[in-house]
């Protein structure tokens, strides 16, 4: 049998490709010949991919999104041609070791991985030689680097240390001390290790700003003939680096082994104490000391570390150059790393005896993404700052120091600092993504470390860039105001000037602008005092410092403030975006300040106070961004960057909410005109003449008793508040009075809040009252009850310059016998009440007589006289009963509007203008509506007014009138209604003449409920009732 012959090679492959797809032949017949050939494409594209530089730039691109598929690009890597590194341009050393020496190092790496770490005791140095630049030299060479990464790969890190040489003097053997390129020692460092550009980049940053930087760069390795890769040598702590910088040949000082920092990586860790790193036993001087004479400087060091404090703050500020330190800070700022802290051997401390200072070394900064809150930039990934750090960030003025090296940098955006990076970045980004014993993905990790620098330097240009403070104006009396001004961005701001506008230059449409009100204009005049509020108690007190002075001039006061507001920082942690971050948190700035001088018009509105326009002129105070002040619309967004909000608002009303809660013997030992009562452990009494000159709040654990014959005077702009009730019950011949002090000048008010009980009014006259705002409530009625009830009885409210002479919220009102007369605007208010009004008068009110809202009360044998707007006002869904009155001389005799209803039966409305009005005021309402039986019109100009809302539902029928009813088929139209005898105001029907008209009338029982029994419209025949509504007064 003859042997077959196997094919070989190429043709092989052929065959196994046939053989291969031959099932699929038939499907489609050159399918042989296409695979081949996507083969030999496959073949041309690896072989382009791994050689060609141009294409494998391209491709190390095409991946940086995906780290999965940057990975997998990486495993290329042992493929791709050398050339890619060799003929990079950069500097190529060969390494030449004997066995031996290998397996020295070998040996150093098995021990350290026993351990999981490599200290100095297990470094050993080995001979070898060194060629640079057809250069020999000979060489001892050790493992460096302290954690894993550095020895227990393929690709290793080593520290070169250059031997004295021998060399022929004229014939003449000599040994001489021969340093590369001026350098005793140099490392060459897996670029991982120093986030590939990133050291680079922060030394040739730091070198500019004066600090000792090791100068460094990256070069390619080879160690007997076999490329290492891409490596970045930089020269270690040595004299040559001194004397490079044209510096002193002292030392460079760190934490040394016996503080153990590196045992945390090791199976039992570290049994030291933990500042064990702060102790003067635990100092490394890395280069040949020469001296000690800053072994003092690090102490001071190292004592605030172990015991922070001013004065250990001060001291160690001493000891450094300082403005190099804050350079250095800055950097580590950008890079959000934490790597360098004072206590780890990162930390470098360069010793210039020719000043006396220790500077920082820049030395193994890594780089960490910012998380993007809160508003700092002061992060950290784990164990937070060093004291020295900490004692830096929380001191505002040197906060600002650091922030504005910062900002030298990114203040364009950092487009520049950038340029600055990748001028690095570029030249070995695909170096890196081709080295051939490099972790995989290299490409892709200089991509993503770029993005995160990016970031980082953006997010600072945000931070810093932001500026936004706000100004509020408080008016604290007419020659008194305060300013806080708060920072509400990291940088803080420089407040330059204030300036103050009155009525005559505020701007177009400004609050103050000129009126023919007194209460509304206000005028500059005289002198201006600025000074700082240090305790914050809004009162100018001995010893705190006078910021300007200035002169009201042309209606403007304008004060220099030139003060630095620099915001505060608080040390927190928490996690962020699934991490946890320690930061410094920024606060809020705040200064407060007090103006003294004319700052209100000379008569007061008590709820309307004009107040001064404000124009701010501040700055960015790490920037100098200009800051505009903005005034603050409620209704609008409120603007932020690049202003200052402000706000001004009255303060100068009574407030102190703490009074509420005093005890009685309290209040008594402040407001001694007051007592005890007796028998009442918790009330006090009023008795005899007083006269009360400011603010009294009766605590509510005391009710407040006014004796019968009180005579008490109110002084202008002087309210009464009580939380424990009011009783005021005096006699017929004992009448309480409650009046202003002559002046013309109203007190403010007289109020009852929440009272445990009701109050109670008899024979007490109230008048001269105002209206304004005590402990945040505002009370439009010159006598006001709020969520209580009232009981009024023979009492009478005179000359009230309130927006209501009495003012009742959420509570039950009885109301009998009582007077209201020569109001400036409302006589009466209930608000969302109930009750009854009866048997009383109210004549000549400037605004309405009676003011319902959303109420349901019961008005009978009442006169309403006179009023100036409506002599009853119904709205916002009110039910009244409204039985046997008199309304009469109005402007309008009844309104009924937003959705109430009123019940209106057996009244006489004569003389009005308008005797009935329905309509809608309020949007968020409908219309009004009414019934109105067996009711008595005359004189009245105009009977019915019914808006669009309310057409239709007002309802009259069987009234007496001298004119037509709209819709009122059941009313009687005579040409005069026959009074008893109105011109001396009987405003009763005449018997003899209801009988000679027949007039109709309707059962309404709930009139005869609200007001006994009524046999026609306009008689009135509840026999005896006293002070009868028709009967004349």
């Amino acid at each position: 049998m003859e042997n077959e012959t196997r094919p070989r090679g190429p043709r092989r492959v052929a065959a196994l490709v046939r053989r291969a797809v031959r099932p699929f032949q038939r499907i489609w017949p050159r399918l042989p010949e296409a695979m081949l050939g996507i083969a030999a494409v496959g073949i041309v594209a690896f072989a382009a991919l791994t050689h060609s530089a141009g294409v494998a730039e391209r491709a190390s691109r095409l991946v940086t999104g995906n780290r999965y598929l940057a990975f997998a690009d990486g495993m290329l890597n042992p493929f791709r041609g050398t050339h890619l590194l060799v003929e990079s341009g950069l500097p190529i050393y060969d390494l030449k070791l004997s066995p031996e020496s290998i397996a020295g190092l070998e040996h150093s790496a098995e021990r350290a991985r026993e351990v999981g770490v490599m200290s100095e005791g297990l470094r050993d140095w080995v001979p070898g030689t060194f060629i640079a630049e057809g250069t020999r030299y000979r060489v001892d060479v050790r493992l460096r680097g302290d954690l894993p990464p550095h020895w227990e790969g393929a690709k290793k890190s080593y520290r070169i240390k250059f031997d004295s040489q021998k060399l022929d003097d004229n014939g003449t053997t000599i040994e001489e001390d021969i340093y590369f390129h001026g350098r005793r020692q140099i490392n060459l460092i897996i670029p991982i290790d120093r986030d590939y550009a990133v050291s680079p980049f922060v030394a040739d940053l730091m070198a500019d700003e004066g600090l000792v930087a090791p100068r460094g760069q990256f070069v390619v390795l080879r160690i007997n003939g076999r490329l290492q890769g891409l490596y970045y040598e930089v020269e270690q702590f040595d004299k040559p680096l001194m004397a490079a910088y044209d510096r002193p040949e002292t030392t460079i000082f760190g934490q040394n082994g016996r503080a153990q920092h590196f045992e945390q990586y090791t199976s039992l860790g570290t049994g030291v104490a933990s500042d064990a790193r702060f102790d003067m036993g635990s100092v490394r001087e890395t280069v040949d000391p020469a001296y000690d004479l800053g072994m003092p400087l690090v102490a001071l060091l190292n004592a605030h570390e172990r015991q922070p404090s001013p004065a250990t703050f001060r001291r160690a500020r001493a000891a450094l150059d300082w403005d190099k330190y804050l350079a250095f800070r800055a950097v580590t700022t950008l890079l959000n790393t934490n790597h360098v802290r004072f206590g780890s051997d990162n930390l470098k401390l360069y010793f210039d005896a020719s000043r006396g200072l220790l500077e920082p070394v820049p030395w193994d900064a890594h780089l960490v993404r910012m998380p993007v809150e809160p508003g700092t930039i002061d992060f950290w990934n784990e164990k937070g700052p060093d004291a020295l750090q900490r004692s830096t960030l929380e001191d505002p003025a040197l906060r600002l120091e650091r922030n504005r090296l910062l900002w030298k940098w990114v203040g364009d955006g950092g487009a520049s600092l950038m340029r600055r990076y990748d001028a690095i970045h570029d030249r070995i980004r695909l170096l890196a993504w081709a080295d051939v014993l490099g972790s995989l993905g290299q490409g892709y990790k200089m991509d993503v470390l770029r993005r995160d620098l990016k970031h980082n330097v953006e997010r600072v240009h945000k931070v810093l860039g932001l500026s936004s403070a706000n100004l509020v104006y408080r008016q604290l009396g007419p020659d008194l105001a305060a300013i806080d001004v708060s920072t509400l961005n990291f940088s803080g701001m420089h407040l330059r000037t204030l300036t103050f506008h009155d009525s005559t230059t505020a701007p177009e449409g400004s609050p103050i602008a000129v009126t023919d009100s007194p209460t509304l204009t206000l005028r500059f005049a005289g002198r201006y005092l600025l000074v700082e509020d240090v305790n914050e108690d809004g009162a100018i007190d001995p010893g705190e410092p006078v910021v300007a002075h200035a002169v009201a001039a042309d209606g403007r006061v304008t004060f220099a403030v030139d003060r630095w507001i620099l915001p505060e920082v608080a040390y927190k942690g928490e996690v962020i975006g699934a991490r946890y971050w320690e930061f410094m948190d920024t606060l809020q700035g705040r200064r407060h300040y007090l103006v003294r001088g004319h700052l209100a018009p000379a008569e007061r509105d008590p709820l309307v106070t004009p107040l001064p326009a404000l124009d701010v002129a501040a700055v960015n105070a790490v920037t100098g961004a200009p800051m505009v002040g903005a005034v603050v619309d409620p209704s609008d967004p409120p603007p932020v960057d690049g202003t200052v909000g402000i706000v001004a608002y009255d303060a100068s009303d009574p407030f102190d909410p703490e009074a509420r809660f005093m005890t009685r013997e309290a209040f008594l030992a402040r407001h001694p005109q007051f007592r005890p009562l007796a028998g009442d452990p918790g009330a006090v009494t009023l008795g005899g003449s007083a006269v009360i000159t400011r603010t009294v709040i009766v605590p509510e654990g005391s009710r407040l008793v006014i004796q019968p014959g009180a005579d008490i005077t109110l002084a202008p702009a002087t309210s009464v508040l009580m939380y424990g009730g009011l009783e005021a019950v005096g006699t017929p011949e004992q009448r309480i009075r409650i009046h202003g002090d002559g002046s013309g000048r109203p007190w403010d008010v007289f109020a009852v809040v929440r009272p445990p009980r009701p109050v109670e009014l008899r024979h007490t006259d109230i008048s001269d009252g105002g209206q304004g705002q005590v402990n945040g409530m505002l009370f439009t009625g010159g006598f006001a009850v709020h969520n209580g009830d009232l009981t009024l009885v023979d009492a009478r409210f005179t000359d009230m310059q309130s927006e209501d002479a009495i003012n009742i919220k959420n509570g039950h009102l009885q109301m009998v016998e009582s007077l209201v007369a020569r109001t400036a605007s409302d006589g009466i208010d209930v608000d969302f009440g109930t009750g009854e009004i009866r048997d009383s008068l109210f004549e000549d009110i400037t605004g309405d007589g009676i003011d319902f809202s959303g109420s349901t009360v019961t008005v009978t044998r009442t006169r309403v006289a006179r009023a100036g707007d409506k002599c009853i006002s119904v709205g916002e869904a009110s039910t009244p009963t409204i039985v046997n009155n008199v309304l009469m001389g109005c402007n309008i005799g009844l309104s009924t509007k937003d959705l109430s209803d009123p019940r209106v039966a057996y009244n006489t409305f004569v003389g009005n203008r308008l005797a009935l009005e329905a309509k809608r005021k309020k949007a968020m309402f409908g219309g009004g509506a009414g019934t109105f039986v067996n009711n008595v019109f005359a004189e009245n100009g105009v009977m019915l007014e019914e808006d669009y809302f309310s057409r239709g539902q007002v309802q009259v029928r069987h009234a007496l009138t001298d004119a037509e009813i709209a819709r009122c088929a059941t009313c009687r139209v005579v040409d005069a209604v026959p009074f008893r005898d109105a011109a001396n105001g009987d405003w009763r029907l005449a018997p003899e003449a209801l009988r000679r008209l027949d007039v109709g009338t309707e059962a309404v029982e709930w009139a005869v409920d609200a007001a006994g029994a009524a046999s026609g419209p306009g008689v009135y025949s509840l026999a005896g009732a006293v002070g009868q509504a028709g009967a004349p007064r």
